[in-house]
């Protein structure tokens, strides 16, 4: 009899922790059922650009493959476009000479230019992938999913079944 005397007896602290517990319960689930005013997903567009990359990489990605963070794993986006600039690479091209090597600086004779190599075809290319997602705004950037993404950041994009080094330029 004494046992039951003591659990029913409640002290002021008893009494403070109890009211502590439902007030954190009650705010917890006002956060996740509302929250705050700002937290809306919306559409928004992001370009990643990808600096040099082969072309035959290039040539296997597709309008409507689906981007994933390579770093995360999760879903950053839908390829809707994608913009490519071929790279040339700078070839020198040497004087054609008859072996003897002579100082031509006051010669007045006309000299013809040596003819330069035929232009290979570009082997790489700088890249603009353009994607839609939803995400929500935050302070700084966006959140897609549980990560968020700011302009500038660089960050590794899998589209397809090839992973590109890229940063982000524009998030619209």
């Amino acid at each position: 009899m004494l046992s039951k005397k003591i659990i029913w007896k409640l002290n002021i602290i008893d009494i403070l922790l109890l009211a502590i517990i439902i007030l954190s319960v009650a705010a917890l689930i006002y956060k996740s059922a509302w929250g705050r005013g700002n937290n809306k997903y919306e559409t928004y567009t992001i370009t990643y650009v990808c600096e040099s990359s082969p072309i035959d990489l290039l040539n296997k990605v597709e309008y409507g493959d689906i981007c994933i963070d390579g770093s995360y794993g999760n879903e950053i986006g839908v390829l809707d476009n994608i913009n490519l600039t071929p790279i040339t690479e700078n070839y020198s091209v040497a004087a054609i000479s008859n072996g003897n090597a002579e100082n031509n600086e006051n010669d007045d004779e006309d000299q013809p230019s040596p003819t330069p190599f035929p232009t290979p075809e570009p082997v790489r290319a700088k890249a603009e992938f353009v994607t839609t997602v939803e995400g929500m705004k935050t302070d700084h950037g966006i959140k897609i999913d549980k990560n968020i993404y700011l302009m500038g950041q660089s960050a590794q994009i899998i589209i397809g079944d090839v992973i590109f080094d890229v940063y982000i330029s524009d998030i619209r």
